[in-house]
């Protein structure tokens, strides 16, 4: 449990810092007219983004324990950068309804921050 707590932490914070960063850095100016300084985004960011990272952080556990260890896979990030994607189109299809459009910005916007949330719950998991 205490491995489990600690990489949801590392992947909340990162994934925080990441989007309010990459937002900040799409448009800087329009960011702080309207929620003002990166350090309240990235509050805001936790605030929201602690559900989305729990069912990513639990759906890379059980790939984690389920798959990679059981079957000993030697392609570990791979596996969660495709956990990733997946579970970020999953969304965005359950929530819009509709297809998901591919483009580069759309990755960016969607897929990237919870993809290297999935990455970065890989990495601690191999450390710990």
């Amino acid at each position: 449990m205490k491995k489990f707590i600690v990489s949801y932490l590392v992947c909340l914070i990162f994934f925080s810092i990441f989007t309010s960063n990459l937002e900040f850095i799409n448009n800087s100016e329009g960011m702080k007219a309207s929620f003002g300084s990166p350090w309240s985004m990235t509050l805001l960011y936790i605030m929201y983004g602690s559900i989305p990272v729990l069912i990513g952080c639990l759906l890379g556990e059980f790939s984690y324990r389920k798959i990679k260890i059981s079957y000993k896979l030697s392609i570990g990030i791979p596996l969660f950068i495709l956990l990733g994607v997946s579970y970020t189109y999953l969304i965005y299809i359950g929530l819009s309804g509709a297809y998901v459009p591919y483009s580069i910005m759309d990755f960016i916007k969607f897929s990237l921050p919870i993809t290297l949330s999935s990455l970065v719950f890989y990495f601690i998991r191999r450390i710990n």
